[in-house]
């Protein structure tokens, strides 16, 4: 049941992240067609650009999560290499705080969104609630990934197979 609403979320993480990214790429190349061939720069091709980058962002941090493709030092991970349940042993350590960390960006958050809902943005005049709302949605992301990543891990550890 957690795998398949793990994939379920990143499937949608990926695909709204896809989305997002040829978003950022046609406001980018709109916002230099006009002002540089035009002469005349289009209003809020900027914002979209910088919101849609920000939300993919945050999905693709979530992403990274379940795929251990963020940034580490992996100097103690790699001398643990022939201990296996070792270096198990740390990558749990390691999920936990992420969850922890990710727990953390989710509650604040979420208090974040509220605080902004009557706040609008300079160019579009959207609520930048919409545009905050990334980050809970993002850490309630890497939460799911993480804890996937604990259980996988534990399962590991005590013997079963690898992911």
């Amino acid at each position: 049941m957690l795998r398949k609403v793990d994939d379920f979320f990143n499937k949608a993480y990926m695909g709204v992240s896809v989305i997002l990214l040829i978003v950022v790429i046609v406001a980018t190349t709109i916002q230099v067609f006009t002002r540089y061939i035009m002469n005349a720069s289009l209003s809020g091709t900027d914002e979209v650009a910088r919101f849609a980058f920000v939300w993919m962002s945050m999905l693709g941090a979530s992403i990274c999560v379940r795929t251990y493709g963020h940034a580490v030092v992996s100097i103690l991970n790699d001398s643990l290499k022939s201990k296996i349940k070792l270096q198990k042993s740390h990558d749990l350590i390691i999920q936990i705080l992420i969850f922890i960390g990710a727990f953390v960006i989710l509650k604040y958050g979420f208090n974040l969104v509220q605080m902004t809902a009557k706040q609008r943005s300079a160019g579009l005049g959207i609520p930048m609630s919409y545009t905050y709302a990334c980050i809970p949605v993002g850490a309630l992301g890497m939460v799911i990934n993480a804890i996937a990543n604990i259980v996988d891990d534990i399962k590991m550890i005590k013997g079963g197979t690898d992911k």
